[in-house]
C-alpha cells in the first residue's frame, strides 16, 4: 500500500533579511571597525510566545566584559517587533523593516552608544599601557 502524500508542494523559501541577521551583519561590523577590539554577541533566548535576540558589546582585551546594547522582541513572522535600547531604556514598536532599520540605525549611531564604545575602547588602550 502507498502513502499519499498529503502536504502538496513546498516551495523553497528564498532567505529574508530577518532582524537577527541585521543584528548579526551589525555585530561583525562592530568587529570590523574596531579592529577586533570590541565585537558584537547575538544570542536568541526562547521566551513564552516570542524570542528575545540581544546584540551584546564584548571587550575580549578587558576579560570579555560585555553590555547590552540593543534588544528585540520578537515571534517567527518577526513583524510587529519591540526594538529596546537597553542603554537607554527605552522600547518601540517597528511594524516593518524599514522602521526597525530605522529605529536600530538612531540606537547604533546615538551619542550615548558612541560614548560608551569610547570608554570602553579607552579602557583597553590604558589596560595595553
Amino acid at each position: 500500500m502507498t502513502t499519499k502524500d498529503l502536504w502538496g508542494s513546498i516551495s523553497r523559501v528564498e532567505p529574508v533579511d530577518s532582524p537577527v541577521r541585521v543584528l548579526q551583519e551589525q555585530a561583525e561590523l562592530l568587529k570590523q571597525k574596531t579592529k577586533g577590539q570590541l565585537v558584537g554577541g547575538v544570542a536568541t533566548q526562547a521566551l513564552q510566545n516570542r524570542l528575545r535576540t540581544t546584540l551584546a558589546v564584548i571587550a575580549p582585551g578587558l576579560d570579555n566584559y560585555r553590555f547590552d546594547l540593543v534588544s528585540i522582541y520578537h515571534t517567527y513572522d518577526f513583524y510587529p517587533l519591540v526594538l529596546s535600547d537597553d542603554l537607554n531604556k527605552k522600547r518601540k514598536r517597528c511594524h516593518s523593516e524599514s522602521e526597525f532599520k530605522k529605529g536600530l540605525e538612531a540606537i547604533l549611531s546615538s551619542e550615548e552608544t558612541h560614548s560608551r564604545l569610547q570608554r570602553v575602547l579607552a579602557a583597553i588602550s590604558k589596560k595595553k599601557s
